[in-house]
């Protein structure tokens, strides 16, 4: 249909045996829709003529709920309802062809469905529905890419439902006009917004706002003691929202008074409520008759209004089809609440057929009937608003009289009550609203115009108003230099002379701010902004641009302070303004000289004092610096203190300054250190003759040097080395060079001030040193240490106390060093396999004693030693313990083992047995043998590690207890297999 409501074309697609409520549409790119229905139909139809274009069955779910076209990848999203309980979308091209279908069940959920699509700017997909997942129901949006792949998923309610499957109502969304919110429409039945009555069950409005990452921005629901059904959500142009919906008192059943009635519902961005609307509401009377509607469809119009569709049911005469055009705040133009356009008798041309049978792609064999509607069709759709119409008024605001660049609104408007068919336009242009902004219009006369439409009925009213063109100043942008002062008159065209007012701005820069001509202060870059007013009243501000041109930035050096004698150099640099530069000196005794560089040799210090130089550029621009100037006499040096050290020593120099200008910074060079050589009085180092280098500056920079030559005497070096002696020995040391010796520690010398001495340490390690003097007097000290060798440890671990007369004994030692061996009492040296272990017999009778002696030698042949001394005793058990000479160690129980045997009980305290290369194959330590025992309580089985020892000849040895002596007896012992 067109603007005023009237039809363009009627089509009723109707397949047969079906129903035809309970349609989907969604309109696609090229003027075409896409309509869905309950029975999973699915047909485009062009927009313009109502031709089908192509229709097919889903082939799944019980009907489709929600329809979606992405215009920009070519698609269709389809939401089948109540599909195996589970929430699915099938999305098909402009050409009816599946691209993908998807599941999207939640866990713990049994049963889920979407309502609403969205197709954000990004191309990722929003839907909106409900699921069973926490018990009740509650809202369930999903996020997902182009290729169904899940972004984010949010389940929103609690223990009370908010929303169901579709049945009265369903769950509605949208996409805010900056894409980035959405908003979602449902009902609730918590118990916090309304009273509970037992006439029915509670139902309110839930609006909830989320934004696109699915973070929840707010939740409010809105109802009273009523049933509220929310079924569309729509944002307008300014981030408003509108719900459409219908609502049902809870007394409604068996009384007419109280039928189904549509609401509207506007709040803000923030969720308070701005508007509520009801259309045909309670006992509305529509031809004498009681009428109820329900909610249907709801869109935002270019206008920031609304049109919304309304299914109406009036009593004895049918449903029917409204259409409401309300403006941005939800009201309707007539003035009451009611239909902007009613259209009536839709529902009468089912009997109206034109067979054109198209079968529908997919599975199912159903099809489609195309009914058209009589070309009279037009003449059933009345307008109310044709009843009395008056003619429509211009008024201009704030008149019709206007400058360029000024707004005007024009207003239009009709005293009649009833509404109708409104259109406005200025000159050739229809605009939305009453403000005209005249920079689209030309200065001159416009004409606008005011009409109203009601079927035949046309009436318009026509006004013209003026656009004057405003004063014109011409004055170029200029220049000055910055921080002066410049004179400016305004030039001016245009407009209606003579004008009756100036301004200049900003006014703390002008010496008179409401004059034609006036002087101008230029501290920076300055924008001047300049009104004038004509005498009709119209105005014209310009900006005049007045750049602050920059004084030159002059850079000057000299190398004053300068010393008598120098040469004084001046030099400058001018930049940051407009070359070329002009540079002039002027001197302390009114001479000029031009630069920007000179070079003078000042005599005397008459030349001190301020000179001053002036720079100026191309523009004039100017720079002056003052350049103070210094001439200054030379510094004088002179030294005392030590020129001559022998090496090693630290000497002492100082200088003083005569004449110059303090302070002054002095520095010493040509040593190998100086304890300060930026000080008038240093210490000094020096490794050779050489000669120092003094130089002085002035706080001026004027300079002395002075040079110093200085003798380094050699020392008289030499090096004793360190050495080890004996602890009973002397060593003996001499110093090659010198005039004069001295030994220290002197008690330990034989001579402490000779070239050549003996030292005699005691018996400790000893360092010593000496120092020799050169016939300069410069001496040399050398440090040495003489260590004592004490020998090496030496130790007879095994002396036995008492030894039987003309017997033999064991004696053993511990001893280290490089050599060892034993005396005889008489001196005569034994010889021993290990050298520390020995047999010795003592010959002498019972009674007397003998001296043994284990010697050791050190390294560097230093001897140490120990001493045993034997005692000859007669013993009576030595002749009870015997050891058989032959065992047979068979198995055949005879003589297997070796035993120790006695007369009387002894006590055996350590019993080994060798081989013939000297190795242990038994030890036994502290065991008994003797009566009653006779033999040993142990004794050898002839094995070596659990091994039988072969047959052959074994030496033994015995330790035993006789009372308080120990006795040793040995022997041998041969092993038969």
């Amino acid at each position: 249909m067109d603007q005023c409501g009237k039809p363009m074309w009627i089509y009723l697609y109707h397949p047969p045996n079906e129903e035809a409520g309970g349609f989907s549409l969604a309109y696609v790119e090229g003027n075409r829709i896409v309509v869905g229905n309950y029975h999973r139909l699915l047909f485009m139809v062009d927009a313009m003529t109502g031709t089908l274009l192509w229709a097919r069955q889903t082939g799944t779910g019980y009907f489709i709920a929600g329809l979606a076209t992405d215009t920009a990848l070519n698609r269709i999203l389809v939401l089948p309802a109540r599909d195996e309980n589970d929430a699915a979308v099938m999305v098909y091209d402009y050409n009816s062809n599946l691209i993908w279908s998807q599941r999207y069940p939640l866990p713990g959920g049994s049963h889920e469905e979407f309502h609403s699509a969205l197709v954000l700017p990004d191309t990722t997909y929003v839907f909106c529905g409900v699921t069973s997942y926490t018990g009740s129901w509650d809202l369930y949006v999903l996020r997902t890419d182009p290729q169904g792949n899940v972004l984010w998923a949010r389940v929103i309610g609690g223990s009370f439902s908010e929303g169901q499957r579709v049945s009265r109502t369903r769950v509605d969304c949208a996409l805010s006009p900056n894409s980035q919110y959405i908003a979602i429409s449902s009902y609730t039945t918590t118990p916090a917004f309304f009273v509970t009555s037992s006439g029915g069950n509670p139902a309110d409005v839930l609006v909830v706002v989320m934004d696109t990452t699915g973070a929840l921005q707010w939740a409010k629901t809105y109802g009273e003691k009523a049933l509220d059904f929310p079924k569309r959500i729509r944002f307008f142009h300014d981030r408003r929202i509108a719900v459409l919906g219908e609502t049902r008192p809870y007394s409604w059943i068996d009384n007419d008074d109280y039928r189904d009635t549509s609401f509207l519902l506007i709040v803000d961005s923030n969720g308070s409520m701005l508007t509520l609307r009801r259309f045909l509401y309670g006992s509305f009377v529509y031809l004498g008759i009681r009428a109820e509607t329900d909610a249907v469809g709801m869109d935002v119009t270019p206008d920031n209004g609304l049109l919304l569709s309304l299914y109406a049911r009036f009593p004895f005469t049918g449903n029917d089809a409204l259409l409401v055009k309300t403006d941005s705040t939800g009201y309707v133009p007539c003035g009451v609440d009611t239909t902007y356009w009613l259209q009536r008798d839709i529902t009468n041309l089912i009997s109206v057929h034109i067979p054109n049978i198209i079968p529908i792609p997919g599975p199912s064999d159903a099809s489609v009937t195309v009914i058209q509607t009589p070309a009279n069709l037009a003449d059933s759709f009345i307008c109310i608003a044709c009843l009395n119409l008056d003619t429509p008024k211009i008024t201009f605001l704030p008149r019709d009289t206007i400058c360029f660049g000024d707004s005007i609104q024009v207003l239009f408007s009709i005293d009649t009550t009833t509404t109708a068919c409104f259109t406005k336009r200025i000159d050739a242009t229809w605009i939305l609203n009453d403000s005209v902004h005249t920079d689209t219009f030309s200065p001159g006369m416009h004409i606008a115009e005011a009409t109203i439409y009601c079927a035949s009925t046309t009436i318009t009213t026509r006004d013209t108003f003026w656009i004057l063109p405003p004063p014109q100043i011409t004055n170029p942008d200029t220049y000055a230099c910055l921080n002066d002062s410049l004179f400016l008159s305004l030039q001016i065209t245009s407009g209606t002379p003579p004008y009756s007012s100036y301004q200049w701005q900003p006014q703390n820069l002008i010496a008179c701010d409401t004059c034609p001509a006036t002087w101008i202060y230029v501290p920076q870059n300055t924008s001047l902004v300049v009104t004038v007013t004509d005498q009709i009243g119209c105005q014209t501000s310009d900006t005049i641009f007045i750049e602050a041109k920059p004084l030159p930035s002059t850079s000057t050096s000299s190398n004053s302070p300068v010393c008598m004698g120098d040469t004084l150099l001046l030099s400058a640099s001018a930049q940051n303004a407009q070359p070329p530069y002009n540079y002039t000196y002027y001197t302390p005794w009114g001479d000029s000289l031009p630069g920007p560089n000179l070079t003078l040799s000042p005599t005397d210090t008459s030349w001190s004092g301020t000179w001053t130089l002036i720079v100026s550029d191309s523009f004039g621009c100017k720079d002056t610096v003052l350049i103070p100037i210094r001439i200054t006499p030379l510094p004088i040096l002179s030294f005392s203190g030590d020129t001559a050290l022998c090496f090693g020593d630290t000497g002492k120099l100082s200088v003083t300054i005569a004449s110059g200008t303090p302070p002054f910074q002095i520095n010493w060079s040509g040593a190998n250190w100086f304890s300060c050589n930026q000080c008038d009085s240093t210490r000094w180092f020096s490794t050779s003759s050489t000669t120092f280098q003094v130089f002085v500056s002035d706080s001026i920079g004027c300079k002395d040097t002075l040079s110093i030559p200085i003798t380094i005497y050699p020392l008289p070096i030499f090096d004793l080395p360190d050495t080890t002696i004996c602890y009973y020995d002397s060593a003996f040391r001499t110093v090659p060079t010198g005039i004069a010796w001295q030994w220290q520690p002197a008690q330990w010398t034989n001579c402490d001030t000779c070239q050549a001495t003996w030292l005699t340490p005691p018996a400790q390690p000893t360092t010593f040193w000496v120092t020799a003097t050169s016939p300069q007097g410069c001496q040399w000290t050398d440090t040495f240490h003489i260590d004592i060798d004490y020998g090496e440890p030496v130790q007879i671990v095994h002396c036995p106390s008492a030894v039987l007369a003309d017997s033999q004994a064991r004696l053993y030692g511990i001893a280290e060093g490089i050599n060892w061996w034993w005396t005889s009492p008489d001196g005569t040296i034994l010889t021993s396999p290990s050298h520390q272990m020995i047999w010795v017999r003592v010959p002498s009778p019972h009674g007397e004693q003998d001296t043994f002696i284990l010697w050791t030698e050190s390294i560097l042949g230093c001897l140490t030693a120990d001493t045993c001394i034997l005692s000859a005793v007669k013993v009576q058990c030595w002749d009870d313990v015997w050891v058989p000479n032959t065992f047979t160690p068979n198995g055949d129980g005879k003589n297997d083992v070796l035993y120790v045997y006695a007369i009387n009980p002894v006590r055996i305290l350590r019993w080994r047995i060798y081989d013939r290369w000297g190795n242990l194959v038994f030890a036994a330590d502290d065991f008994r043998a003797g009566y009653p025992l006779q033999h040993s309580e142990i004794g050898w089985d002839g094995t070596i590690h659990g091994q039988p020892a072969r047959s052959d000849v074994y030496v033994w040895w015995l330790e035993v207890q006789c009372g308080r002596y120990v006795v040793f007896r040995k022997g041998d012992v041969t092993l038969i297999r």
